[in-house]
């Protein structure tokens, strides 16, 4: 379904139950609105990224599999070791997105309105503590399991080059990567889902003002 269905769709959808009756009930339809469209949009971001790690798993899975029946020529228990870590990561990777796109499909549009704008503030954040908690363990084992896989390899084509080079190539590149990741994150949070949060909260401080 492409941007423009879903917004026709999204029209007749009801909105959340106010459950005071201060605010625009035009607003609340146009929050609602734009916030089924950004979250179809990462439903379907989330469906790729799985496809990507599930396919990426299987195929470091296959390859570790492999090495049984043709052994590497040197180090075998150590390329197994690498090789079943990415499986690992990938697959589990694949798993977490499928597990979160299942929390964006169950979304209850119609909830109370201050119990469904508190879940989406916490939603359209950048990160939270949940999330913080899966991606550190997650760079972690890359950073190491991909040192670990580089030096090897470099080891084996570039015999004459002192190891320590790659371990500092790599001790400084995961880091520079995970940070250029993070800018770009954060980068298309601004434009994408900051907007709505700022309007969510304002939405949720309005609620508070006229509850009291």
């Amino acid at each position: 379904m492409d941007l423009d269905e879903m917004k026709k769709k999204v029209k007749g959808v009801a909105t959340p139950a106010l459950e005071s009756g201060t605010g625009s009930r035009r607003n609340v339809d146009d929050l609602v609105a734009s916030l089924k469209i950004e979250d179809a949009k990462d439903r379907r971001r989330m469906r790729q990224a799985t496809i990507f790690f599930v396919v990426a798993g299987i195929l470091y899975t296959a390859m570790f599999g492999l090495t049984w029946f043709a052994p590497p020529d040197d180090s075998p228990a150590l390329h197994r070791s690498i090789l079943s870590l990415f499986a690992m990561v990938f697959l589990s990777a694949g798993l977490y997105g499928r597990m979160k796109g299942r929390e964006l499909a169950a979304t209850d549009y119609a909830a109370p309105v201050q119990t469904f704008l508190a879940k989406a503030g916490e939603r359209y954040r950048f990160v939270n503590m949940k999330q913080i908690a899966v991606i550190i363990p997650y760079l972690l084992v890359l950073s190491v399991t991909g040192t670990v896989a580089l030096m090897t390899g470099m080891k084996r084509y570039f015999p004459d080059v002192d190891p320590s080079v790659w371990l500092i190539v790599c001790g400084v590149g995961f880091p520079v990567l995970w940070i250029v990741a993070f800018a770009l994150a954060w980068r298309t949070w601004k434009r994408d889902k900051e907007p709505l949060l700022e309007e969510i909260m304002g939405m949720e401080e309005g609620l508070r003002g006229g509850n009291d």
